[in-house]
């Protein structure tokens, strides 16, 4: 046996654990099947603790049939929480123990995923498919990282696999019809969502997807229906309320202002605030209503916000591009480039 302080520091390498939550722990025990409650409860921030404070009595027990399983589960919920780093690091003390837990190689991937570092997400995937070669959510997510290092063919071999083993998997679909998108080859996407959405006739996701191949099509009224549906599945979805306003801004259409609405109600500080307040002002400059010194309060108000990620600026170039050379024109790129800039 190792001794109380030493289990202690190796269960907590971050932080102590408080009064409150040592009296969580006696409450709830350290079984695993109770602390598996914690997490089907959803109350990461607080399992975080259990499960330090379950791996801390492992070690001290010496009952090491429960580290791998305390550490997974540490993994878990550090990633529900959004610390994917330490998910990662908690998943590699999971792969030190047991070294074919195959699921510890795939949560690691999904959180390289997250950190946008995906050739160590893709090494990570094909660890776990070596382990288990149906893995079929380990192709899938292999297909996300492919996405994200714009190697979309690759993306769409490791969809057809997933899809193979699981025939029904709608998310592969989706990810497959993403990889479709960036080959520019909309129409093979939108039969693609079409299958996911048959699959799961309420997929949010891909409804949203849909449109964005329809607006690469030109069929714009087409994208706004597929947005609408997005939106009516999912009231808080706000990708595809700043998807549908974009395309009433190029199509120069009012805001429905029933959406706005909508949207202000549900949204919250993120990087689609910054994406609706960038196409209220071009639109109030298309109007001739925007009042001159914008700028300072744009940057002041939205510091430190998320930037603007994989925001597409090709429809709103081509809306600029297509418009006669005259002030508002130049008013329209102006803030183009203020706005790609911040």
């Amino acid at each position: 046996k190792v001794s109380a302080s030493t289990a202690k520091k190796l269960a907590n390498p971050e932080v102590e654990l408080t009064k409150k939550t040592e009296q969580e722990v006696k409450k709830s025990g350290t079984k695993l099947q109770k602390l598996m409650l914690k997490i089907r409860q959803e109350d990461y921030k607080i399992a975080i603790d259990l499960w330090k404070y379950f791996i801390g009595r492992a070690y001290y027990e010496n009952d090491k049939k429960y580290l791998s399983p305390g550490y997974f589960n540490l993994g878990y919920s550090h990633y529900k929480e959004g610390y994917y780093k330490k998910a990662i690091d908690a998943l590699k003390k999971v792969i030190e123990i047991k070294p074919d837990y195959h699921e510890a190689y795939h949560n690691m991937g999904v959180a390289y995923n997250k950190l946008k570092e995906y050739q160590n997400a893709i090494d990570a995937f094909e660890k776990a498919i070596k382990i288990k070669s149906d893995f079929h959510d380990a192709y899938r997510n292999m297909g996300v990282a492919y996405n994200g290092l714009g190697k979309y063919q690759e993306a769409i071999d490791a969809c057809k696999k997933a899809i193979e083993i699981k025939p029904d998997y709608h998310e592969a679909y989706n990810t497959m019809g993403i990889a479709y998108i960036g080959l520019r080859k909309h129409q093979k996407a939108i039969d693609t969502f079409k299958k996911a959405i048959k699959i799961k006739p309420d997929y949010h996701e891909a409804y949203n997807n849909m449109g964005v191949a329809y607006n690469g099509l030109g069929k714009y009224q087409e994208a706004i229906d597929a947005y609408k549906k997005a939106i009516k599945i999912k009231s808080d979805y706000h990708h595809a309320y700043t998807n549908l306003f974009e395309l009433q801004l190029i199509q120069e259409q009012d805001f429905d202002q029933d959406l706005v609405q909508k949207f202000n109600m549900h949204d919250v500080a993120n990087k689609t605030t910054k994406i609706f307040k960038m196409l209220t002002i071009f639109k109030s400059i298309n109007n001739g209503t925007q009042v001159a010194g914008w700028q300072q309060a744009f940057s002041q108000k939205y510091q430190g916000v998320l930037e603007w990620n994989h925001w597409e600026w090709s429809n709103i170039e081509k809306w600029i591009n297509s418009k006669p050379n005259d002030e508002k024109k130049q008013a329209l790129q102006s803030a183009l480039e203020f706005f790609k800039a911040q």
